[in-house]
């Protein structure tokens, strides 16, 4: 008799980890449970076991798939060679606005997370600390690049205030997160511009 195959599985295994990284994001981790997960997912309980593993390996697995979605969005424009002062203000502004466009207030999955595991979870640390490590280096050499043009405020240091606009982005997400309304990201957003612009800049809009 020859080995038995594999059954052949009935559902996208891509669409079913965004499905639990949506219901991650909205809910917690210690908030959801594997019930929620195979009813969010579509899914059967084996199957999700036999794939993803316990619910702390699926959990960990969203998590990986919001960062590479997240870096996508936030570093490619900043990553460009010839990114600078302009760059930096939109994206900034991109923070504000995908926060405020939020249907459900669930603030940033990653910031979540941070705030409800790190302490207790090295993978989630690890997580958050890649991407900030990541979004500190676009964001100093975006600002070099705007002191070579001339829009970094004289006398500015570009490591610091690429360690600035990164906290700055992503404390935005507890703002919104405890009540903040857009008005006051708004503000949060254009005091940094300001702060590290040299006045009268050119910089764009997004």
């Amino acid at each position: 008799m020859g080995a038995m195959t594999p059954r052949p599985r009935n559902f996208d295994e891509a669409t079913a980890l965004q499905s639990a990284k949506e219901f991650f994001w909205t809910q917690g981790f210690e908030a959801t449970s594997i019930q929620n997960l195979v009813d969010s997912m579509n899914i059967g309980r084996q199957s999700l076991y036999n794939t993803f593993g316990d619910k702390r390996t699926l959990f960990l697995r969203t998590l990986d798939l919001y960062n590479e979605e997240l870096q996508e969005a936030a570093l490619t424009p900043l990553n460009r060679p010839d990114a600078a002062m302009a760059e930096i203000a939109i994206y900034l502004r991109s923070v504000a606005s995908s926060l405020t466009g939020q249907a459900v207030r669930r603030s940033c999955f990653l910031m979540n997370s941070v705030l409800e595991l790190a302490a207790t979870d090295e993978e989630v640390r690890k997580v958050a600390s890649q991407f900030r490590v990541s979004l500190v280096a676009a964001l100093e050499l975006a600002l070099v690049r705007s002191a070579e043009q001339g829009t970094l405020k004289p006398g500015s240091d570009p490591e610091v205030c690429a360690q600035i606009i990164a906290n700055t982005a992503m404390g935005m997400s507890l703002a919104w997160k405890s009540g903040g309304i857009p008005e006051e990201l708004s503000s949060i957003v254009e005091g940094t511009i300001a702060l590290v612009a040299k006045e009268h800049a050119p910089v764009a809009h997004s």
